[in-house]
């Protein structure tokens, strides 16, 4: 299953609705002071239904992934029916499931609290962790559209 970065795909919608943080020099999670943008990316096989999203932390300054985030926002139930997968505590389905580090992703030293800033978001913002399920309704549709 491959990936395609929301802005590449709906560069105009993505323009508007990207997250962006901005954390100045004295910040309560030791990170550098920067713009950092939450760059998703969304599964591009339209016989897929994964409901998850890839955030890519960006600084903005150099470019570089920070951390790389995955986030599933159905009930472990569905990923567990999904996956095909029985055990509740198997750690691929919790991560999955997310919000949680993915493996394979890039971590740099502050991944650990960027994933703490990401879970802080989604608890306090509902709009942003509707956004980001609406989002992954628009890829589908769009890349359904171009296959027609």
């Amino acid at each position: 299953m491959a990936h395609v970065a929301f802005n590449q795909l709906l560069p105009e919608v993505a323009k508007k609705e990207t997250r962006s943080i901005i954390l100045p020099a004295i910040n309560q999670f030791g990170i550098p002071a920067g713009t950092y943008v939450f760059l998703e990316l969304y599964c591009d096989d339209l016989s897929c239904d994964c409901r998850n999203v890839y955030i890519y932390v960006l600084n903005a300054q150099t470019n570089t992934t920070e951390a790389t985030i995955t986030y599933g926002w159905e009930r472990l139930k569905f990923y567990m029916d999904w996956m095909g997968i029985d055990d509740k505590n198997d750690q691929m389905i919790k991560d999955f499931k997310g919000p949680a580090l993915y493996a394979f992703g890039e971590q740099r030293s502050h991944a650990n609290k960027w994933l703490t800033i990401f879970k802080d978001i989604l608890k306090s913002d509902k709009d942003y962790a509707n956004r980001l399920q609406r989002h992954y309704q628009l890829v589908k549709a769009s890349i359904e559209h171009k296959n027609k």
